[in-house]
């Protein structure tokens, strides 16, 4: 594919010299043409000198007779600053003329001036529906895209940004992002579980006359209720925490790691296990995370040394197997 390339862009520019009078006359190549001497100048691929300044220059061309690869790469320059001086409201300008083309490279790109509120104001709704878009054009960079854009969504519902506060609304958002591949999304399910935000109905009830109980000082159903509302919808809610914690803690999250090892050291939704919390805190302190030695030397004190040996072998273990897959991962990605 390469040699391909190369030769394309090498014969465009033999082209380019013969009819360099006719382009000082007021004609032009064909717009693809252009567009695709533009993208030989920014990759200086084919013999040709790698050069933003000339790509942008090809690109211009090319977007001003309409070609819809050429907006988006025009857009892209303006971005970043590539060949020309950063302007978010010009790239947008551009992302929009070529998304009304149904251009998903630019719905993608323009999603995402929306998210990041890049030239224009923040919309992740517009984002949202943009990369839907594109989506179903195939363009398989938008999935990953929507997970952050979903995320950022449940985010505004739970902090009530821009939109009245709903705690059901926010954990939809989470949970389509979850389904395509954002860890930050099942971090936040998580700890909405954790807090005791998602309280099922049953337990609201039961909260009610808890509290009835206990006003009326009948000791006897102060107590039971108040068992049952602690051990089920506590621990109903803590094993659904542990649930979500051990998806982005499989994913290398090291927030994930963290909560999933707290829960495991107090027996939050999960049976009391030292070896398996001290084992997710020596990978999470492998990636950054900073324990206090109290915590640590706590664990540690309530184990054999053969324990504190199998939870140091299973953390250096996970790393390694966490490696090979993201190596692997890498590989396949740079194949495509």
């Amino acid at each position: 594919m390469k040699i391909k390339h190369s030769i394309i862009v090498a014969f465009l520019l033999l082209l380019l010299i013969f009819i360099m009078p006719s382009l000082s006359c007021g004609k032009t190549l064909n717009p693809k043409a252009e567009n695709k001497l533009g993208n030989g100048y920014y990759s200086g691929l084919g013999g040709v000198k790698h050069s933003y300044h000339n790509a942008f220059y090809w690109y211009r061309i090319a977007a001003a007779q309409g070609n819809a690869a050429a907006e988006s790469n025009l857009a892209y320059a303006y971005e970043h600053g590539l060949g020309v001086k950063q302007n978010y409201s010009k790239s947008v300008y551009w992302l929009k003329k070529s998304a009304a083309q149904g251009y998903a490279e630019a719905e993608d790109h323009l999603a995402y001036a929306y998210y990041a509120g890049h030239g224009v104001p923040k919309n992740y709704f517009k984002a949202f529906y943009l990369l839907k878009k594109a989506i179903a054009k195939g363009y398989i960079a938008a999935k990953y895209h929507l997970g952050m854009v979903e995320n950022k969504l449940g985010y505004a519902y739970e902090q009530g940004q821009g939109m009245p506060k709903n705690y059901s609304k926010a954990v939809y958002w989470w949970k389509k992002a979850t389904a395509h591949g954002n860890i930050a999304a099942q971090d936040n399910i998580g700890y909405m579980y954790y807090d005791g935000v998602l309280i099922p109905k049953k337990w609201i009830e039961a909260n009610y006359w808890y509290k009835f109980a206990s006003k009326q000082g009948n000791k006897t159903v102060k107590t039971e209720l108040n068992k049952a509302y602690r051990y089920n919808y506590i621990q109903e809610d803590f094993k659904k925490a542990v649930y979500w914690w051990n998806k982005t803690a499989e994913q290398g999250d090291v927030i994930g790691q963290v909560a999933l090892g707290y829960c495991f050291y107090k027996g939050y939704g999960v049976a009391k296990n030292y070896t398996e919390a001290l084992e997710l805190s020596f990978i999470a302190r492998h990636y950054g995370f900073v324990y206090k030695n109290k915590f640590l030397n706590d664990i540690k004190h309530r184990l054999t040394a053969s324990q504190i040996a199998e939870a140091r072998l299973g953390a250096q273990e996970w790393v390694r197997k966490f490696k090979l897959f993201y190596r692997r991962l890498l590989n396949l990605t740079q194949k495509k």
